[in-house]
């Protein structure tokens, strides 16, 4: 259980963090945030999720 809990026990070196910023390609390959239908999905999502 104690291993479980510290799962956030770890560091990189800075060649590690080196090549994970390596990978930003800096744009998402998932969705077009630039799409106007994306836009009005999230938009239409964040007001049906909103707490009042």
């Amino acid at each position: 259980m104690e291993q479980n809990i510290d799962i956030w026990d770890f560091s990189f070196t800075d060649e590690e963090m080196a090549k994970i910023a390596g990978k930003d390609l800096g744009h998402s390959k998932i969705v077009n945030h630039d799409d106007p239908a994306f836009v009005k999905f999230v938009q239409i999502c964040t007001k049906e999720h909103r707490i009042s």
